[in-house]
């Protein structure tokens, strides 16, 4: 059960990323936008690691995947709450 949580995270997020970026305006958006941006970061540094050798580079996108899936499950609903059906 855990390996298909572990997988079904990153396609949960590209999911929510996706929602959100395109249901929110304004504020909302930089909101939106902070985990992708963060994740984009994420990618680079991992890509840096890898073609370092570096055994570790992975681990970034390990912790870091989870943390931006949690912070859209929560994004998500508040601005839903804020906006109902407005949009």
């Amino acid at each position: 059960m855990t390996d298909s949580i572990i997988f079904a995270v990153p396609a949960l997020y590209l999911l929510l990323q996706w929602i959100a970026l395109g249901k929110m305006r304004d504020n909302w958006h930089v909101a939106a936008v902070l985990p992708a941006a963060f994740m984009g970061a994420a990618l680079v540094i991992v890509a840096l690691g890898l073609m370092a050798n570096s055994d570790m580079a992975l681990l970034v996108l390990l912790v870091g995947l989870p943390v931006a899936t949690l912070y859209l499950i929560a994004l998500l609903p508040i601005y839903f709450l804020f906006h109902g059906q407005r949009h």
